[in-house]
């Protein structure tokens, strides 16, 4: 077809560029031209001809269909456009398309860290050997995941996602599989949405671009992944768009003494509650900014005694985000927050609850002897800034700092988790080698403070290689 196609087109040219030729040509030309283009409108009627006995015969033939292509021909679908060739899919009964990409990251720290394969705070210089230094090398951030678009009944569209990496555990060369996101959403033509699942809270909606796993989680950049139920309203406003959020997400506390009691989040016989309204606006023709308010409530409640005598612990925080495309290259993105019991949203540096008993001072658990005394809910306020630069042809640059910082009046002394402040910054380069290969190097500082004990500091280099699908 492509070939008669051709053809048709070359003989329009003809057709039209003839009558021009024919105004100064003598008669005899003219009369040739004409022959010609007759003789051509021949030959494209029998091409079009022998195509069309061709297709009829490939029609006919029987087809083998194995399970995926056998969906692909009962499903029906608008008549074929050009386009480039097609890529392998994961057929069901809706579209699905599968993403992520294949990770090693391989990182070398001066001191001692609270895990290796990624760094959230340093440890105390009073409990390990100062500039112990230490090696890391995972895979565990390769990342896969599932996106799911249909049906479209009615007026609402309906779409998914699930999504996993390698950090549930194991051995470090047989790492186990986490669900990080797993959720689907229906959306409505008047910008309504309502989401079921699991996936990012709320609070604390942007992340920095670091290579280290934790995007600065426990050093200043809080909210993570919980079950939710979340409505979403857009509202146009001028040249810009006001989206309200609000959602009802699972409590996830910590582990009690008590084998008839769950966790302390669900303990407390109610979801903690997050809500954001955030502002869109153009920053230039192409460009576009975004500024946020969000905050979050919710209770643990942790038993004393088989009875089932307790206290409540209130979980809370309130913010602002920030995101502004300067240009095409560069960007300006950060948090600022406050809140208290904060150690699930990864605030605090870790602890979110000091519970004290006759025994001792215990943090985030209600695994405690002796007498219990008190619950109390540890305040911590933070925030982090970034600087995004690039692309310059295939590099791009960030550079970027994070404080969380927890109030030091409730943390025991001379406790190893007793951290008073931890402070991070960073500097990476990301080289994209092509559309799917890209390698990274980082610099982090981190920077740990405790209370009556000594500090600790590190230095990190990290490099990674990352292959995108």
């Amino acid at each position: 077809m492509q070939r008669s196609f051709f053809l048709v087109m070359l003989l329009g040219i003809i057709c039209a560029v003839a009558p021009a030729w024919g105004q100064n040509a003598p008669t005899s030309e003219i009369e040739a031209l004409q022959a010609e283009n007759a003789h051509l409108r021949d030959r494209v009627d029998a091409l079009e001809k022998a195509l069309a006995e061709i297709n009829d015969k490939l029609s006919a033939r029987p087809v083998a269909a194995g399970p995926i292509e056998a969906a692909a021909l009962t499903t029906s679908a608008a008549p074929a456009k050009p386009a480039a060739p097609a890529k392998p899919a994961i057929t069901s009964k809706y579209n699905v398309d599968l993403y992520g990409y294949l990770k090693l990251d391989m990182a070398w720290d001066r001191a001692r860290s609270d895990t290796g394969n990624f760094a959230r705070w340093t440890l105390s210089e009073s409990a390990v050997a100062p500039n112990d230094r230490q090696f890391s090398q995972t895979i565990n951030q390769t990342r896969f995941g599932f996106n799911f678009k249909g049906p479209e009944a009615g007026k609402a569209k309906v779409s998914g996602q699930y999504e996993v990496d390698l950090y549930g555990g194991g051995a470090e060369n047989s790492a186990m599989i986490r669900t990080r996101h797993a959720f689907f959403q229906v959306d409505w033509p008047e910008d309504v949405s309502l989401l079921m699942g699991q996936t990012w809270d709320l609070i604390g909606p942007l992340n920095p671009n670091t290579l280290n796993y934790t995007v600065a989680w426990q050093a200043g950049n809080i909210g993570f992944r919980h079950p939710q139920l979340r409505l979403s309203k857009g509202i146009k406003a001028g040249d810009g768009k006001v989206l309200v959020q609000v959602a009802a997400s699972r409590k996830v506390g910590d582990a009690t003494a008590f084998s008839s009691s769950p966790d302390t989040g669900a303990d407390s016989g109610s979801p903690a509650f997050q809500g954001r309204i955030g502002y869109t606006f153009p920053t230039s023709k192409v460009q576009k900014g975004s500024i946020g308010v969000w905050g979050h409530s919710g209770n643990d409640e942790y038993d004393y005694n088989a009875a089932g005598d307790n206290v409540s612990v209130k979980s809370s925080s309130k913010g602002v985000d920030l995101n502004i495309a300067l240009d095409k290259r560069f960007a300006f993105k950060g948090e600022v927050w406050e809140g208290r019991n904060l150690d699930e949203y990864q605030g605090g540096i870790g602890n979110g609850v000091i519970v004290t008993s006759a025994s001792g001072t215990y943090f985030n658990n209600a695994a405690f002897g002796g007498r219990f005394f008190n619950a109390q809910a540890l305040k911590s306020k933070g925030g982090w800034f970034e600087l995004n630069v690039g692309p310059f042809q295939q590099w791009r640059y960030n550079l970027g700092m994070s404080v969380d910082n927890p109030d030091d009046e409730l943390l025991p002394n001379a406790n190893a988790s007793s951290r008073t402040k931890n402070r991070t910054r960073w500097i990476n380069a990301l080289c994209d080698l092509n559309e799917a290969v890209q390698m990274g190097l980082e610099y982090m500082r981190i920077e740990t403070a405790y209370k009556g004990r000594l500090d600790g500091d590190d230095t990190r280099l990290q490099s990674s290689f990352i292959y995108k699908f």
